[in-house]
């Protein structure tokens, strides 16, 4: 008996290994600074890990044409640790990425991520944040922001130019989640299955929970590879444990 049940505890032992390596995945990270782009408009940027690209475009609002979005990516700027979006005639804090669309700050502003492969997007890291009452960064400000996370789960390849954030909605577009009072560094998403090609990060468009003005600077984006055609359908670990250990259980029940 004790030879025995040496070798089913061994036989549990290696499969427990095998479920724990089939469910382990490595992480991938992408930093969004001058030293890590191809130096093309718009910047594609590579993974930590040599793994694949991610391209990152931005946008806005155009308040004379109805606020359909058109592609501003030739006022990204880089710097050592952030991408920003510094359109032409505003001043600070807009030279960033902002739901601050009064006056003459052009409309309410984003950042398209297109990896090469479908990925599962996890973290944004934000290396500047701020939250303001006030147009501009016046009023009471606090260094918190509210942002949103969409993923692209339509048909084809999705073109954003000249809709309306309310038309992406309807053209196959969905919302991951709007995260609120976020400040500064990584920022975990609760992201575990929705994965897609193109990922829309920005401020919250109707200024999130305290219905602010939010400005915040992109410094990482972090997440798994994916399947490639909609979320990943794993093998059930039971099912697979079963089909690997019923040969060796009977293995060992012989050696008795």
């Amino acid at each position: 008996m004790k030879t025995t049940h040496w070798k089913l505890t061994t036989v549990a032992l290696a499969l427990g290994l095998l479920g724990a390596s089939g469910a382990a995945q490595a992480s991938l990270s992408w930093a969004l600074n001058s030293g890590n782009d191809d130096n093309a408009t718009p910047p594609t940027f590579n993974e930590a890990g040599g793994g694949y690209k991610v391209t990152i475009s931005g946008w806005t609002e155009n308040e004379n044409d109805g606020d359909k979005l058109i592609d501003v990516s030739n006022r990204l700027s880089l710097s050592a640790d952030r991408i920003i979006l510094d359109q032409v005639g505003e001043d600070p804090p807009n030279h960033a990425f902002d739901n601050d669309a009064t006056g003459g700050n052009k409309g309410r502003e984003m950042a398209l991520a297109v990896f090469e492969q479908s990925t599962i997007l996890t973290m944004v890291d934000w290396a500047y944040t701020l939250e303001s009452t006030g147009s501009n960064g016046t009023g009471s400000t606090s260094n918190r922001l509210d942002f949103e996370v969409w993923y692209y789960d339509g048909a084809g390849t999705p073109d954003v130019a000249g809709k309306t954030y309310g038309g992406l909605l309807l053209d196959g577009w969905k919302i991951l989640g709007e995260y609120n009072d976020v400040g500064t560094g990584d920022y975990l998403l609760g992201n575990a299955e929705k994965e897609s090609t193109h990922w829309i990060v920005m401020t919250a468009l109707d200024g999130g929970n305290n219905k602010e003005f939010d400005y915040g600077k992109l410094r990482e984006l972090g997440g798994e590879k994916g399947g490639g055609g909609g979320p990943q359908v794993p093998v059930p670990a039971p099912l697979l444990l079963m089909g690997l250990g019923l040969p060796l259980i009977r293995l060992a029940r012989r050696s008795r």
